[in-house]
């Protein structure tokens, strides 16, 4: 069986799945979002995913370079075609390429962090969206509903939404700027910048056709530490192989449909395990799922946040700790809403109940046992705390506690909605970060030889690889402080 026909079969497994009401559909195709930020932590900054695909900020510019500015608009408007590959040079790192794109005819792909731990591919072809996570071997289908995956179709407003990174709503100062010619054609430069900041982006363009050759886009000083420099090379002239934009499926490919999936859990968590209330707020549990390992999945839903302020994450009432009938203590691995932590997919949407939004806490016990002796039941303490990532705030004030009953141990390692909800990914994005935390956890109570075995485990999954000699350290150190202070 070739490899298209292997596709296309691939295809009409999910198209079999229970198909989203008419309603939903139309209800979705009428949202409207503005673009989401992919987001990876690199060389101790932050940076965009549409920032990484290109320093290309097409905003308005003052009326000194509306005139030059608005013809590269209409170029790019014009093109049929637009390749589009973006690197990223950071402080000691040689050039990389952080992500590639592919536009032809208002269809489009873009492979993101290409050769690592997070690589991904977008697609966006005829009605449907695509989402797929090449570490976990996962394809997410979505209709094509807008805000990450615009629905204007131009070459123009999809290189608007690469970038506006350095933006954030504060004015800049665009200059036309003349330029030594380029491989014997003819360049000027669009030059934007921003008083009293480091901000700096140059796009230089083909002056014959009005098209952008190359952008280089900074937002820091060269001297700081987390100093990076995005540069995008654009290519108009080629017409693109349409085979460029099949989604990347294999017959491994675990395939899920993001809104016949939502819809099927939220009937089977249709009616709360326990509803857990703490001042003026409340938690339903949905679901716990633990495995052969002893890891705990807890899904919660929950209403308007406690305190929330524009800006900062929201807070809600959320498990903080958790022992279970044995004694056995765990720790948080992440908490994280459906569709990740990044907001690849509209997840976040599908998943509610009604207003209330939903989170999934992921638990490990401190000390694993092999094989795993399974509880009977555990003990939860809330507290109104952030949710996004590992809590950065806890308000002690607003707390209480539950029991609650487990359910028989799975056998794979993440519950049947890992997929659908991008549990798996986000666990292999932070299971370095868990094990350092049960590390210095275990080291905080003196249990130095588990701290000295999470430090190795930390080691083992290091990522960038300086870490690797950190952890090792780390763990060396424990160990000599078992050696000095041995368990009678």
């Amino acid at each position: 069986m070739n490899e298209d026909q292997n596709l296309q079969n691939l295809f009409q497994r999910i198209e079999s799945n229970v198909a989203a009401s008419p309603e939903l559909r139309t209800k979705l195709a009428t949202k409207r979002r503005s673009p989401r930020r992919l987001r990876l932590a690199m060389a101790g900054g932050m940076v965009g995913a549409f920032a990484v695909l290109g320093a290309i900020v097409f905003i308005l510019p003052n009326a000194s370079a509306a005139g030059t500015y608005r013809r590269v608009e209409d170029a790019i408007e014009d093109a049929k075609y637009m390749h589009v590959r973006s690197y990223g040079k950071f402080v000691d790192k040689p050039r990389t390429l952080l992500s590639e794109l592919f536009y032809s005819h208002g269809a489009w792909r873009c492979d993101a962090f290409p050769n690592t731990r997070l690589a991904r591919t977008y697609l966006r072809v005829g009605g449907d969206q695509w989402y797929y996570l090449n570490g976990s071997d996962v394809a997410v289908k979505e209709p094509f509903t807008g805000g990450f995956l615009d629905s204007r179709q131009t070459a123009l407003e999809f290189a608007e939404n690469m970038s506006d990174e350095g933006s954030l709503g504060h004015q800049r100062d665009f200059s036309i700027e003349s330029r030594p010619d380029e491989g014997g054609r003819p360049v000027y430069a669009i030059v934007a910048t921003r008083k009293d900041t480091p901000y700096h982006l140059e796009m230089i363009v083909d002056k014959k056709s009005n098209l952008p050759i190359r952008a280089t886009f900074s937002g820091q000083d060269p001297s700081s530490p987390n100093y990076r420099e995005i540069t995008s090379e654009f290519s108009f002239d080629n017409k693109i192989d349409p085979r460029a934009f099949l989604p990347k499926i294999k017959s491994t490919t675990r395939l899920t449909d993001m809104i016949a999936d939502a819809e099927s859990l939220k009937t089977e968590w249709k009616r709360p395990i326990k509803t857990v209330q703490a001042g003026p707020t409340s938690v339903d549990v949905r679901n716990i799922t633990v495995n052969s390992k002893g890891e705990l999945f807890v899904v919660c839903s929950f209403g308007a946040p406690v305190g929330f302020e524009p800006g900062q994450f929201p807070k809600n009432l959320l498990p903080d700790k958790i022992t279970d009938d044995l004694g056995r203590a765990y720790q948080l691995v992440e908490t994280v809403p459906p569709g990740g932590m990044f907001g690849d997919t509209r997840a976040r949407e599908y998943f509610k109940f009604g207003d209330d939004s939903v989170a999934i806490t992921e638990w490990a016990p401190i000390e694993p046992i092999t094989p795993w002796v399974a509880a009977k039941s555990v003990d939860v303490s809330f507290v109104v705390r952030t949710w996004m990532g590992y809590p950065t705030f806890s308000d002690d004030s607003i707390r209480a506690k539950a029991q609650f009953t487990l359910p028989s141990a799975i056998e794979s390692d993440f519950p049947a909605y890992s997929a659908s909800m991008l549990l798996g990914e986000v666990h292999g994005q932070f299971e370095m970060e868990s094990s350092e935390d049960r590390a210095k956890r275990c080291e905080s109570n003196h249990q130095y030889a588990l701290a000295a075995r999470w430090y190795r485990a930390a080691a083992e999954l290091a990522y960038p690889l300086a870490l690797v000699k950190t952890f090792t350290h780390d763990a060396e150190r424990c160990q000599k402080l078992l050696d000095a202070h041995p368990v009678p």
